[in-house]
């Protein structure tokens, strides 16, 4: 039998009180978009929501996925896990997000987006349950990995999907200026929710700031510490385009922040050094499943726009090539023609009666 863990008990504890102010509807839609950030607060994960909602789309879908998802827990009396270290809703959440973004400018039906999304959102769930037994055994959060999972597979398997999206977002290029890098760092937060914009990216920072000063300054050090090295790794030659998923740096740092702290704002220390270390390990993991989605996704999108261009290239080729002139071709054809009828015409007539007499002869 296992041991009982007393911390655990404890930050239950801590976790209804905080229930217990709050309204049913927020107690379930706050820790889930909260969890994403390692939020469990529920008003604060609320206020997330908030920022959600400048997407009616999103906000719509992600209010069916989160749904759906609870709905698949309480029918196989599954007992969510606790939101800071990443929850089953907050997977099928963010899958939900990831669904609506696809299928966006794919041309589906509604209903077909619909069914996509329920069936990536039932996917998430259920793939993240099987991995959660596992991982808590062995002391590590399960964050939102399945979350990843399941969307690199998304990205691979529907490529022209992904490129109609990502051609409808409005990016951003290089910062420059101070100014131009502050914004920058809101927007690449914004990114997470597949919505990078300004006003996003300061809600969720303040949210952040409300949850723990320590989590936010911690997080703002691990944004810097990727954009640094991304930057000289572009400056080595490796070409990517990492502002898009920047935002693993910053949860990253966010993660370790905490963890190696040994306090949690408002809740106790954990259990064991392993939950620590799985932590960042877990963000590391999620944020090297997200950069290999982007990286899979514009392999396979460079791969069929090499071959549309090939075969363009091709295309022109052929047009460009000299072809037959069908009208000279007639008209050097009926010269020739009468050319010969000429000919014929000029060749010399034999003489009847010399014919005759050397016919005449033979016989």
């Amino acid at each position: 039998m296992d041991a009982p863990n007393l911390g655990a008990a404890t930050s239950d504890g801590s976790a209804h009180a905080v229930h217990r102010f709050s309204t049913p509807l927020v107690s379930i839609l706050g820790p889930a978009l909260g969890g994403a950030f390692l939020i469990p607060h529920p008003w604060i994960g609320a206020l997330l929501w908030l920022g959600l909602f400048e997407n009616l789309r999103f906000a719509a879908f992600a209010l069916f996925g989160t749904v759906l998802a609870e709905g698949i827990l309480r029918l196989f009396q599954i007992r969510d896990h606790s939101p800071a270290e990443g929850n089953l809703k907050a997977n099928a959440l963010l899958a939900a997000i990831a669904a609506a973004w696809l299928t966006e400018y794919s041309g589906l039906a509604v209903e077909a987006q619909i069914l996509v999304v329920a069936c990536t959102v039932s996917a998430t769930t259920i793939l993240a349950t099987a991995t959660l037994r596992p991982l808590l055994r062995a002391g590590l959060p399960p964050l939102v990995v399945s979350y990843c999972m399941v969307s690199v597979f998304l990205f691979a398997i529907f490529p022209h999907w992904t490129l109609s999206a990502m051609a409808s977002m409005q990016w951003w290029p290089v910062p420059e200026t101070l100014q131009q890098w502050l914004v920058t760092y809101f927007r690449t937060l914004g990114a997470l929710l597949f919505s990078p914009t300004l006003g996003i990216g300061m809600i969720i920072a303040l949210a952040v700031l409300l949850w723990s000063r320590l989590a936010f300054f911690a997080g703002t050090l691990g944004w810097i510490a990727g954009i640094v090295t991304a930057v000289q790794l572009n400056q080595l030659g490796v070409v990517f385009y990492w502002m898009p998923t920047a935002y693993n740096s910053f949860l990253a740092g966010a993660a370790l922040g905490c963890d190696l702290s040994g306090s949690q704002p408002h809740q106790p220390a954990p259990g064991s050094t392993r939950w620590r270390l799985g932590s960042a390990a877990g963000r590391g993991l999620s944020a090297s499943f997200a950069l290999y989605r982007d990286r899979l996704s514009a392999a396979r999108l460079g791969a069929d726009d090499l071959g549309r261009a090939k075969r363009a290239g091709y295309d022109r080729k052929l047009s460009r090539a000299p072809q037959p002139n069908h009208g000279a071709v007639a008209r050097s054809r009926m010269a020739a023609v009468g050319l010969l009828v000429t000919a014929q015409r000029q060749r010399p007539v034999p003489d009847r009666a010399a014919v005759r007499q050397v016919t005449h002869r033979a016989g």
